[in-house]
């Protein structure tokens, strides 16, 4: 959203990218030592766009945090293997600033053809993921809030603390031992990733 152009979306234009590669020449003049990183929360793809040493050295990585809790949710690693072995490679000299939560909502940022080589229906499972987070599965731990919620198409995304959506605030309100213990173990899973 850097460059502003009438009759686009404003995302990803060319001119966003020159201009981060003209700041980096002005940079490397006047504080050598400063490096880049993108906060482009979008398809995978146009995420490794913006990763080079002539723009963004670091990046958040959205996707495998969406990742993360999506394996939570469903128990199973398969999308998120599927997704690290080919959606993760960067150029050498750059690096991955790797998160659990942040201020933001979390969107569900899988690409629809890794889940489609999977038999996962994306439009479907993007659907389940917000059941689960916002609490209205059954047998879902979490506490989220559906933020920019779509009634008619049930799209969302997810608003939540890591404690709301591994379990840990509805364990702690229902004084469940047992359950603030496994909410632990999710929080200090996903760390160790």
């Amino acid at each position: 959203f850097i460059w502003k152009q009438l009759g686009t979306n404003c995302e990803n234009l060319p001119q966003a990218h020159l201009l981060i590669q003209a700041f980096n020449h002005a940079v490397r003049i006047a504080a050598p030592g400063l490096v880049f990183k993108s906060e482009a929360i979008v398809h995978p793809d146009e995420v490794n766009e913006y990763i080079s040493l002539d723009e963004c050295q670091l990046s958040y990585n959205p996707l495998l945090m969406a990742l993360l809790w999506n394996s939570l949710a469903t128990r199973e690693v398969r999308l998120l293997r599927h997704s690290m072995g080919y959606r993760f490679a960067i150029p050498e000299g750059c690096a991955w600033v790797n998160y659990i939560r942040s201020h933001d909502d979390i969107g569900w940022t899988f690409d629809d053809g890794d889940a489609g080589a999977l038999g996962i229906n994306g439009y479907d499972h993007r659907r389940f993921l917000n059941q689960f987070y916002t609490g209205r599965f059954p047998g879902s731990f979490a506490r989220g809030l559906p933020f920019q919620e779509n009634p008619r198409t049930g799209d969302a995304r997810i608003s939540g603390t890591l404690a709301s959506l591994a379990g840990l605030e509805r364990a702690r309100q229902d004084d469940n031992h047992a359950e603030i213990e496994l909410s632990v173990r999710r929080i200090l899973l996903l760390h160790a990733v």
